[in-house]
């Protein structure tokens, strides 16, 4: 019969009670350290001889300068946009030239003169012809 005795042979018993371990020292949270070292750069770029307040002159000092002394950063930022603005011009033109044309195509009659004889690239060349000649007996026939 079977016992409920817990002492084998292969088990180490345990002279004492392990102790719990101490907690850590509480760590600075990482997004505050990286708003800290965020707010470091903002000073130092900021400070007299800093990247931000070295473009800021230059952005004050431009309208005085001209196109050709200012800071070559703003002119190439200025190009940019001006290139993007002129091929952007010139998208919504031809966009536009492309709907007036597919209205100004769209909007011919197709005539049907007798039977369409031709087929494949005869019909390039017979196909606008016979419109052509169509259209103008329809509108001959109008006229007083």
């Amino acid at each position: 019969m079977q016992s409920n005795d817990n002492t084998r042979q292969d088990r180490q018993e345990l002279a004492y009670l392990p102790l719990p371990f101490p907690k850590a020292p509480v760590k600075q949270r990482r997004l505050a350290a990286l708003r800290e070292g965020l707010r470091g750069w903002w000073n130092r770029a900021w400070d007299v001889d800093g990247v931000l307040y070295e473009m800021w002159d230059d952005v004050l000092s431009a309208p005085e300068d001209g196109l050709r002394y200012m800071a070559p950063w703003i002119r190439a930022v200025l190009m940019t946009a001006g290139v993007a603005f002129v091929v952007l011009m010139a998208k919504a033109a031809g966009e536009v030239g492309l709907q007036a044309l597919h209205q100004i195509l769209t909007a011919v009659p197709k005539v049907q003169v007798g039977v369409d004889t031709s087929s494949g690239v005869a019909s390039v060349v017979d196909q606008p012809v016979r419109t052509y000649l169509a259209c103008v007996r329809v509108v001959n026939d109008q006229l007083p």
